[in-house]
């Protein structure tokens, strides 16, 4: 995807995301949100629906726990802004979550351009494409899952 970004390199990111989906939900986060620094997705699965819809993709940066920031959304104590976390609160009966497990990603701005180049394939309701920002190292940014 590009990202607006003229004379610079293109960059392809290895990613790995968690083997399952986990509700969002206090024995789910306990005890399979990560504990550091990454991407997550907010996942809806309705009854009956074989695919979700990526609700909302966040970025934890180093030093943060990714974890924490699930079990403040699940809480409805932050996490998001207002806005968004009612958003996620009117659904979680729907609500799942996953993250990246792996990748060649090596710090914060990395974690930045991945966040982005998902939010521009996934198209999130609560990510808006236009605001979402990159790091502006690269021109174009694409993601192959290993």
């Amino acid at each position: 995807m590009r990202t607006g970004v003229e004379g610079k390199p293109a960059r392809e990111f290895s990613v790995r995301w968690s083997e399952k989906i986990y509700r969002l939900h206090e024995s789910g986060v306990n005890n399979h949100g990560p504990r550091g620094a990454g991407i997550f997705e907010i996942v809806l699965f309705p009854p009956g629906a074989e695919d979700g819809e990526v609700l909302y993709v966040g970025q934890v940066p180093a030093g943060g726990s990714i974890a924490q920031v699930l079990d403040r959304i699940r809480l409805g104590e932050g996490g998001l802004d207002e806005e968004r976390l009612a958003v996620v609160r009117e659904n979680m009966a729907n609500a799942y979550f996953d993250a990246l497990v792996a990748g060649d990603l090596e710090g914060d701005d990395d974690f930045k351009d991945v966040a982005w180049a998902l939010v521009q394939e996934k198209k999130p309701r609560l990510n808006p494409a236009d605001r979402q920002p990159h790091s502006g190292r690269y021109s174009e940014i694409t993601l192959k899952e290993v």
